[in-house]
C-alpha cells in the first residue's frame, strides 16, 4: 500500500514539475531511442492445476502465491511522429513462490521454505500512443505488447505445512516456453529534446505455464501468472 501511495505521489510531483518548466513548443525527436527501466511486480495468488498422468487430467484445486518481484527492462524503439512509436523490449523478472492454499478446507496448505524464484526472460514488440500537449513537458501514453518468453523454476524444495509438519515438494526444476503479453499506461516527462524519463504501470506476464513433477511428467500447470507492474526509467533519443 505504501508503494502505491509513493507511486501516485511520484506522478503528482512530475506533473507539478512539468507545469513549472513548460516550453513553448513541444518538439518530439523522431527516430530511434534506447529505453532503460526497472520495476516492481506485485504479489498474486494463481490457480494451480495438478493431475495424473499430466496436468490436463486434473482440476484447479489450489492457489499458489508468488511474492512481489523485481523487473529489468531494456528496449530499442522508433518514434514515427508525436503520436506513435514502437519498441522491441527484453524483460527479465522473477517472483518467489511463497505458499499454497487448497480450495477444500479439509486439505492442509503450506509455505515454501526456500522461496523458489519463478524467473522469466521475455522478448516483446510493442506499440504506443502518446498524447503530447503543447506548452507542457508532461505527456501520458498507452501501449500494448506481445512476444514470447522462457520461464524457469528451480526445485521447490522444503515445505512447512500449516499443521507444523514438513515435507519436500514434488515440483522440480523446469524450463518452458510461453506467450508474453502486456498492456501499459504511463507518463512521460521530457528533460530535453533527447532525454525523457517515464513512469509506467502495466498488467503483464506470461500465459499459463507448466512445472515438472518428480515423476518426470508435466503434472502441474499454473494459470494466468500475469501481475501488475510499476516501472520507471529513461529514454535516450539518437
Amino acid at each position: 500500500m505504501k508503494f502505491i501511495f509513493k507511486f501516485f505521489l511520484f506522478i503528482y510531483s512530475f506533473y507539478s514539475l512539468s507545469s513549472l518548466s513548460k516550453e513553448k513548443d513541444y518538439e518530439v525527436n523522431n527516430g530511434y531511442y534506447l529505453q532503460l527501466g526497472v520495476g516492481y511486480k506485485t504479489p498474486k495468488y494463481m490457480p494451480l492445476r495438478y493431475g495424473s498422468p499430466t496436468y490436463r487430467d486434473g482440476v484447479f484445486g489450489r492457489d499458489l502465491k508468488q511474492n512481489d518481484g523485481f523487473e529489468k527492462d531494456l528496449g530499442i524503439g522508433y518514434r514515427f511522429n508525436n503520436k506513435f512509436r514502437i519498441s522491441i523490449n527484453y524483460k527479465n523478472y522473477y517472483q518467489p513462490a511463497h505458499d499454497y492454499i487448497f480450495y477444500n478446507p479439509n486439505f492442509i496448505g503450506g509455505t515454501y521454505v526456500d522461496n523458489p524464484k519463478l524467473k522469466v526472460d521475455a522478448y516483446s514488440i510493442n506499440i504506443f500512443r502518446d498524447f503530447i500537449f503543447k506548452n507542457s513537458n508532461f505527456s501520458p501514453y498507452i501501449g500494448a505488447g506481445i512476444g514470447f518468453a522462457n520461464t524457469h523454476n528451480p526445485d521447490f524444495g522444503s515445505i512447512v505445512r500449516a499443521n507444523g509438519s514438513t515435507l519436500t515438494s514434488s515440483f522440480k526444476a523446469h524450463n518452458s516456453g510461453s506467450l508474453y503479453k502486456e498492456i501499459m499506461a504511463g507518463i512521460n516527462y521530457r528533460i530535453n529534446k533527447k532525454n525523457t524519463v517515464f513512469i509506467q504501470s502495466a498488467y503483464s506476464g506470461v500465459d499459463d505455464y507448466v512445472i515438472m513433477h518428480s515423476s518426470g511428467a508435466e503434472r502441474v500447470q499454473i494459470q494466468n501468472p500475469k501481475t501488475l507492474t510499476f516501472l520507471s526509467g529513461i529514454r535516450i533519443s539518437f
